[in-house]
C-alpha cells in the first residue's frame, strides 16, 4: 500500500479494512500513526482496540459503534468526527475534537489532557463520572478545565 495515507492519497475504508486484516494475520498492533484518512470516512463498527492512531487525520470520520479501547489517539485530528463509540482507556491527549459528536460515547478512564473539545457535543457522555482526565482540556464552551 505504498504512498497511501498521505494528504494527497488518503486511506479509504477498504484500505483500513485491508490493514486491519494484515495486522491481525501478523499478530501485530495496528499502526496508522500520522496517516491521513478520506474526509468523512465511514469506519462504523470497526475493531480498532489498541490501534496507534496518534497524529492521524480523521476529519469528520464516522466511528459510530467502533471499538477503540486502549487506542492511541494522541494529537489526532478528529474535528467534526462522530464518536458514538467505546473509548475505554483511550489516550486522546492533545487531540482536536472540536465540533465532534460524542453523544453517549463510553469513555471510562480515557485521557483527554490538553484536548480541544470546543463546540463538541457531549450530551449523554459522563466525562466526570467515567473518570476521564480532562486537565488542561478546552471544554465545549471554550473554557479551560478545571472550570
Amino acid at each position: 500500500m505504498a504512498n497511501k495515507g498521505t494528504r494527497d492519497n488518503p486511506l479509504t475504508r477498504e484500505d483500513v479494512g485491508s490493514l486491519i486484516r494484515e495486522s491481525k494475520s501478523m499478530g501485530k498492533k495496528l499502526n496508522l500513526s500520522g496517516f491521513y484518512f478520506e474526509d468523512h470516512i465511514n469506519l462504523r463498527l470497526e475493531f480498532l482496540n489498541g490501534a496507534d492512531l496518534s497524529g492521524a487525520h480523521l476529519i469528520g470520520a464516522d466511528l459510530s459503534g467502533a471499538e477503540l479501547a486502549r487506542a492511541d489517539l494522541k494529537n489526532a485530528n478528529l474535528t467534526g468526527a462522530k464518536l458514538w463509540c467505546r473509548l475505554l482507556n483511550a489516550d486522546l491527549r492533545g487531540a482536536n475534537l472540536s465540533g465532534a459528536d460524542l453523544l453517549g460515547a463510553f469513555m471510562l478512564g480515557a485521557d483527554l489532557r490538553g484536548a480541544n473539545l470546543s463546540g463538541a457535543k457531549v450530551v449523554g457522555t459522563n466525562l466526570i463520572e467515567d473518570g476521564v482526565d480532562l486537565r488542561g482540556a478546552i471544554m465545549p464552551n471554550g473554557s479551560k478545565f478545571p472550570l
